[in-house]
């Protein structure tokens, strides 16, 4: 014969079962359920900086070095190759004065107005905040670092 007391413990704890299932699963849906339209919990990736390349001819910096920059996308529109750029792109330190001309939509050259110091170290980046006509952001990191030539006598 069947002991009345486990047969009531089963049927409690049976009855219970269907509820705790529903408690169980209605937890996990929300858990696992997409974010409203509109809101995002991951934030989007920031977007990803461009580089760009620096060409300096002759490597020792000169008055009468060629400085080119070739961008990756275009920063320009096709009416300013040619002209000289109102805010250089390119920023030197030290302080180096001088023109930026585009000479196509995705580079340009810079020259020197500036004679450089004898025997000085200087520094080529772009100008921070600097994006391309699509409003993707360059990366302000330094290009390349040169040194100008010594003073000597010919």
């Amino acid at each position: 014969m069947a002991n009345p007391l486990f047969a009531m413990k089963t049927s409690f704890s049976l009855a219970l079962l269907p509820a705790m299932t529903l408690a169980f699963l209605a937890a996990s849906a929300i858990s696992h359920a997409a974010p409203p339209k509109g809101r995002s919990d991951t934030k989007a990736p920031p977007p990803q900086e461009l580089h760009a390349d620096i060409t300096i001819n002759p490597e020792e910096l000169a008055p009468d070095s060629t400085i080119e920059v070739v961008f990756p996308t275009a920063m320009v529109a096709k009416d300013q190759i040619g002209k000289n750029a109102t805010t250089s792109p390119l920023v030197i330190l030290p302080d180096l004065t001088g023109t930026f001309e585009w000479t196509s939509t995705r580079s340009g050259q810079f020259h020197l107005t500036q004679a450089p110091k004898f025997a000085a170290s200087y520094e080529f980046k772009l100008r921070a905040g600097l994006a391309d006509l699509a409003g993707k952001p360059l990366a302000a990191e330094k290009l390349d670092s040169v040194e100008s030539a010594r003073f000597r006598i010919i």
